[in-house]
């Protein structure tokens, strides 16, 4: 991390030092061998969870786990779009995608099954319950709901560091 921005790697910084963007950072030889690592789990969850997909209920909680496991590769996909020589726009854009889709998105929907999944395995809720739940966690984690979120919170957060205080939304003005 320190000999890439200190130019000591030479043209290799890019590949074992440093990319640069945030929560992106390690080197691209990292990210394509974590990359790697991801397809080799999807393997490993969709072989332990093929005997339950014999039933052929899309909707079904391993159908889920599947779905879940699918998507996190899926949408790391989006951290590769960024190379040196991109626009920062379009880089930030897609380091923003991997840090709050990814990351709180993806990884919360995937917990939220694996929970839901263990729990109707001892018997402490039911299956309908859990679906559920799970419905209602991939519904409040999407793409759209969670966008307006960051939005919403990046405007208040600019407006109160700008001193407006406007922003009926932020929390600096429902407690003063």
């Amino acid at each position: 991390m320190v000999l890439g921005p200190l130019g000591l790697m030479g043209e290799w910084w890019y590949w074992l030092g440093h990319q640069g963007w945030e929560f992106v950072d390690f080197g691209k030889g990292f990210q394509v061998l974590l990359m790697g690592v991801f397809i080799l789990w999807m393997i490993v969850v969709y072989r332990g969870i093929k005997p339950a997909l014999i039933k052929k209920e899309p909707w079904n909680l391993p159908n889920w786990i599947l779905y879940s496991v699918i998507g996190i590769p899926l949408l790391f996909l989006s951290g590769f779009v960024a190379k040196p020589e991109t626009n920062f726009v379009i880089a930030d854009f897609w380091r923003w995608m991997v840090i709050h889709m990814w990351v709180e998105a993806f990884f919360e929907v995937f917990i939220t099954v694996i929970v839901s999944y263990l729990m109707v395995l001892m018997g402490l809720v039911s299956r309908q319950a859990a679906i559920r739940v799970v419905y209602f966690a991939t519904i409040l984690f999407s793409a759209l709901v969670y966008s307006v979120y960051h939005i919403i919170l990046l405007e208040c957060q600019a407006c109160c560091d700008h001193g407006t205080r406007k922003c009926i939304f932020y929390p600096c003005n429902l407690f003063p």
